[in-house]
């Protein structure tokens, strides 16, 4: 079953370019670990959130293609960083394809 994962998350003031840089690092790994579909970028332009709110998603074919890559990945050192000091909050959705 193909899905989309989204993960929405709030950066502290002036921590963007470090949330940048970590961002890289997690692209690099999962580049490296492989099985990840790439991911696409946002931050908020207008809307409920407020600015420094990021956000990256991407489409699996299934659940199982997803837990493998993720399975593959935390078997490797994941990149250094105190997440806590550059991300004030997140959260993470899935969806699935509706058709109405």
């Amino acid at each position: 079953m193909k899905f989309l994962e989204r993960r929405v998350q709030e950066v502290f003031p002036g921590k963007e370019a470090d949330y940048a840089a970590w961002e890289k690092a997690w692209a690099d790994l999962e580049s490296r670990v492989g099985g990840f579909p790439e991911k696409r970028y946002y931050q908020v332009m207008a809307g409920l959130n407020r600015l420094g709110v990021y956000t990256w998603e991407r489409d699996w074919e299934s659940f199982a293609a997803c837990e493998a890559a993720y399975e593959r990945m935390w078997q490797e050192e994941t990149p250094d960083g105190d997440w806590a000091q550059i991300i004030k909050s997140e959260h993470m959705e899935f969806y699935t394809p509706w058709e109405p």
